[in-house]
Parts: structure tokens; sequence; C-alpha cells
């Protein structure tokens, strides 16, 4: 199942949130299903409209990452934004992270944000 996942950059850091049936510390990236008759770059755009209220700038394709876990195949996207950020009912809480203070994890989206990190300190 095809699922994207948004390295969402908004007002110089990046937003992690916490989903309502997550653990108290766990945050994660924004993602969602692509559906039926979209494109992966227009399910991106959508999922951060519908969970942060936020304005993709543009979208660009970091990577894809199984998940096997979940039967998932991940599609990720680093998601300028722009806007006022409100949660939709979905999640609970956020938090802003400034690039060099994340801390990827080692499974799913955080092979993403790993990455990402990776590519924005190349020289």
């Amino acid at each position: 199942m095809p699922v994207v996942a948004a390295i969402v950059e908004h007002e110089g850091g990046v937003i992690l949130a916490r989903n309502r049936d997550w653990p108290e510390k766990m945050f994660g990236l924004i993602t969602g299903f692509v559906e039926k008759g979209e494109t992966p770059e227009a399910a991106v755009v959508r999922e951060v409209k519908e969970e942060l209220s936020l304005e993709a700038l543009s979208s660009e394709l970091v990577g894809l990452y199984p998940f096997e876990r979940r039967n998932e195949l991940i599609i990720a996207y680093h998601v300028p934004a722009a806007g006022e950020l409100r949660l939709n009912e979905e999640l609970l809480d956020y938090r802003r992270i400034a690039p060099g203070k994340l801390r990827p994890w080692e499974f799913g989206t955080g092979l993403a944000l790993r990455d990402w990190l990776r590519r924005r300190s190349a020289p």
C-alpha cells in the first residue's frame, strides 16, 4: 500500500506531530495513504493541508522506503510550507525542530529524514 510522508519545513523548523493513538512522547512525520486516482505528489500536498492546515510551497522527492511491518511503501517528500499551523482531529500535538537538532529514528519515515538531512548538509 503506498503511503506518502512529508518532511514539512515551516518557519525554520521541521514539523513532527503526535497522532492521537500514539504514546505520549512519540512524534513523527506527516503521513497518509495515496487515494485512488491520486498521484503521490498530490497526496503529500493534500495531507499537509488536511493535517496541518499549511500550504505546500513545493514538494521534492526524498526517496522510497519499504515498511515491511505494515506492508507499505513510503514515498517521502521534502515539503516547504507556509501559513498558520492548525492540527486536525487526528493529531494531538506537534514540535517544530531545527534541522540541526533532528535525530532520525532507524525505521520507516526516520530513514527518509536521515537521507534528507544528509543531502541538506552535503557540500
